[in-house]
């Protein structure tokens, strides 16, 4: 597969904007006996607020999301889940520069 360079560039720059963190990303951690269709009341508010559903975990009852902060409140009203801010983490750092 072949991209043009404007395409990659354009790429990197939306890339670089999530990384940068212009929306927050969040895992929401949810009881086991939250529904399904409160989760989707969740993700309804979530997208209709300008965030997106990144994934859906299948082994526990959570996401993650990119979630704006004019629609934080309602989200954590449906529910009710446990909001952590995503990280990202890093394997292949050399021992000692990670802390590890």
């Amino acid at each position: 597969m072949k991209f043009s360079l404007p395409s990659l560039l354009l790429l990197t720059c939306f890339s670089s904007a999530a990384i940068a963190g212009v929306i927050p990303s969040y895992i929401l951690y949810y009881l086991p006996e939250v529904t399904a269709e409160t989760k989707a009341q969740a993700k309804d508010a979530i997208v209709s607020g300008g965030g997106q559903i990144l994934y859906e975990y299948q082994s526990f009852n959570a996401m993650a999301a990119t979630i704006p902060n004019e629609v934080m409140d309602t989200v954590k009203s449906l529910g009710e889940p446990q909001v952590v801010e995503d990280h990202v983490y890093q394997l292949d750092d050399p021992i000692g520069k990670s802390g590890i």
